[in-house]
């Protein structure tokens, strides 16, 4: 259990770090219902886009890399 929530939390940090920055002012200035329907249709998007993928890929093996002092600065 303890491996699992090092791997997520490992695994946020590299998410965020990803997407640091990419909050359009379309979203920013959206209303939640707005918001909410924006990312529903992206997150569809990127799952048929991931699901057309073959199943070689679906390893975590590409994006943003953590440096060792990101990881130490997680605790």
């Amino acid at each position: 259990m303890r491996r699992t929530a090092t791997f997520h939390l490992l695994h946020e940090a590299a998410l965020l770090k990803e997407t640091a920055g990419t909050l359009t002012p379309t979203l920013a200035t959206a209303t939640t219902t707005q918001r909410s329907a924006m990312v529903h249709d992206e997150a569809l998007t990127e799952l048929r886009r991931l699901q057309a993928l073959p199943p070689s890929s679906h390893k975590w093996t590409w994006g943003e890399q953590l440096t060792e002092q990101e990881v130490l600065c997680l605790r």
